[in-house]
């Protein structure tokens, strides 16, 4: 039973994580039209920044009809019958209203606030903001707190939060879509059941290995940037816009899932099929080689585990938002 999960710091994560919450099923939140929203108490919510909407009344309180902000929600897989109520913190006003209003949350009045309302709590602030947001936050014996801020060790986490549990994750923002691949750290009931509702989770053995999978979460940005470059050039090459971008996005896809569904073949072999000797696949794959465009990516991944681990030996709040990624930092 994940019940009402509290989010500290709406961002564009947080975002992500309500509407994959919110795809996975949750049917009875309030909708934004014909109908107005009454505030919980001023303990619970401020009433300024609940949803408004108009003709109608809906009462906006975490134990009665809130449900997961789309961040949380897109991906979690939810039906009718197993609600996740949602509650967010007040910073971020603009958003978190916003979110309030599509997804049928409740803003709460502080991050204390969430914290008492929550039964799991995600700390999606930027990290250098994270140990600051909960500064003065006291948390129960039985909850959870989840980090989701990159570079924020399990060992400066956990003492702040106890008697809590402290866990770490690494969701993307395809988890808007249900599709995100989330890291996990120690592995813990509570979160692993929150997270399957976005996606597949990854449960590691150690924070080191955690750390190491976490750089993976660039790359996808990097894929992205490919794709975009792709698009371009087919594009450029006179085919029309939008074939250009089904065409790229579809091929991807298409090899993506042919590995999936071949879990036992090593990914060397499955190339090995398509790069047959004088073929256009190997010739564009010696161009490659020989510009060192592969290696680029791996360099590209080691430069960002140096820094992940740089972040760790050091800690500091200003060093863990240092560009490195913009689904958290940005």
């Amino acid at each position: 039973m994940i019940g009402t999960v509290g989010i500290i710091g709406v961002g564009h994560l947080a975002t992500y994580l309500v509407e994959g919450l919110r795809r996975a099923g949750s049917p009875q939140a309030p909708h934004t039209s014909g109908g107005s929203v009454t505030a919980c108490p001023r303990d619970i919510t401020d009433s300024p920044q609940a949803p408004h909407v108009s003709g109608g009344s809906v009462t906006a309180c975490p134990r009665d009809i809130a449900r997961a902000s789309p961040d949380i929600v897109a991906g979690s897989g939810l039906h009718s019958d197993a609600p996740i109520h949602i509650v967010l913190s007040p910073r971020n006003a603009e958003r978190a209203a916003s979110l309030a209003a599509r997804f049928g949350a409740v803003v709460a009045a502080s991050n204390q606030a969430v914290a008492g309302a929550a039964d799991l709590v995600i700390l999606s602030t930027r990290p250098g903001d994270a140990v600051a947001a909960i500064a003065d936050v006291t948390f129960r014996p039985e909850q959870t707190v989840v980090s989701v801020a990159a570079s924020l060790p399990l060992g400066v986490l956990q003492p702040r939060v106890a008697p809590a549990t402290a866990v770490r994750a690494m969701p993307i923002s395809c988890a808007a879509i249900n599709r995100s691949p989330t890291l996990l750290y120690p592995d813990h009931p509570q979160a692993r059941a929150l997270f399957h509702l976005l996606g597949h989770v990854h449960a590691l053995p150690d924070e080191s290995s955690f750390i190491s999978a976490s750089a993976i979460s660039a790359f996808y940005g990097w894929v992205v940037a490919l794709l975009d470059e792709t698009v371009a050039w087919t594009t450029g090459a006179g085919v029309p816009p939008q074939t250009a971008r089904s065409l790229v996005l579809e091929t991807v896809r298409g090899a993506a899932e042919v590995a999936l569904a071949r879990p036992d073949q090593d990914l060397a072999a499955i190339l090995g099929t398509l790069a047959t000797p004088g073929g256009i696949t190997g010739h564009g794959l010696h161009v490659l080689h020989q510009r060192q465009g592969l290696t680029a990516w791996t360099q590209a991944l080691q430069a960002v585990l140096d820094r992940l681990h740089s972040n760790m030996v050091e800690w500091n709040p200003r060093a863990a938002c240092s560009g490195l990624e913009t689904r958290v930092c940005g």
